[in-house]
């Protein structure tokens, strides 16, 4: 019996010693609930590339996470610069995030592209009031804010990718700025055959992981940022052999 009790105790002891230092810190992650084929909660689990890149880099680096979802990426991003929330993945750098925030290397590459109905005139979209459907809070380059600035009314903010090709399928905008393969991801699933995408990408960015400022130290960036250049071959590979299959 005493001996029972003993080897309880060590086993006790080797799980708690495990859970000490099996990493150096928990983050807390913003993860989307629903952007396939990058980020979408199936059950209780978080499912995706961008889901899988973060875990694959996180335990090559040692860290910890917790995965916590909010509304929109606007949203996210205001939580990250209060510091309830410690990364975004799938981030775009900016100077008025830099202000809060620190970034990665890039880990993907990110095309922005215009789609629309099968049918519509490919005129230049830029330079007639059009409607277009974006996710609020994301980036798109310099055009498109030229744009924005001279037309705010043209742009319609939404939440997710289902919301703004509903919104194009109903025809209350006329585009929809999408993510290549989150957009052709969602076309494919759907089996939609009345949405074609347009050939010249709005715009082109590498996307890093962003975090707070007041939640990571430059020597915990620098293991994040060798962990992202070790798992390199691994992204390209799950990115060409998963998601980019015709």
């Amino acid at each position: 019996m005493i001996s029972k009790i003993i080897n309880v105790f060590l086993v006790l002891i080797v799980m708690l010693s495990h859970t000490s230092f099996a990493c150096e810190q928990t983050f807390r992650v913003s993860a989307a609930d629903a952007w396939p084929p990058f980020s979408f909660k199936k059950g209780n689990d978080y499912q995706g590339i961008d889901i899988e890149i973060v875990e694959a880099v996180f335990s090559t680096a040692g860290y910890c996470w917790q995965y916590v979802s909010y509304p929109s990426s606007k949203r996210a991003l205001k939580e990250l610069e209060l510091g309830n929330v410690d990364m975004l993945f799938a981030a775009t750098k900016t100077d008025e995030r830099s202000k809060y925030a620190h970034f990665s290397v890039s880990y993907r590459d990110e095309e922005m592209m215009v789609f629309s109905l099968v049918g519509a005139k490919n005129v230049d979209y830029f330079s007639i009031k059009h409607l277009f459907g974006v996710s609020r809070g994301s980036v798109y380059g310099r055009d498109f804010e030229v744009f924005r600035t001279f037309c705010p009314d043209c742009v319609v903010n939404t939440n997710n990718v289902s919301e703004r090709f509903g919104m194009l399928r109903s025809k209350r905008v006329d585009y929809v700025i999408e993510e290549r393969i989150t957009g052709m991801n969602y076309i494919k699933t759907l089996g939609l055959d009345g949405i074609k995408l347009l050939p010249q990408p709005v715009h082109s960015e590498g996307l890093k992981f962003m975090f707070s400022k007041a939640h990571i130290k430059p020597e915990q960036l620098h293991k994040i940022d060798q962990a992202i250049r070790s798992n390199k071959e691994l992204i390209q590979s799950k990115i060409n052999s998963t998601y980019l299959k015709k």
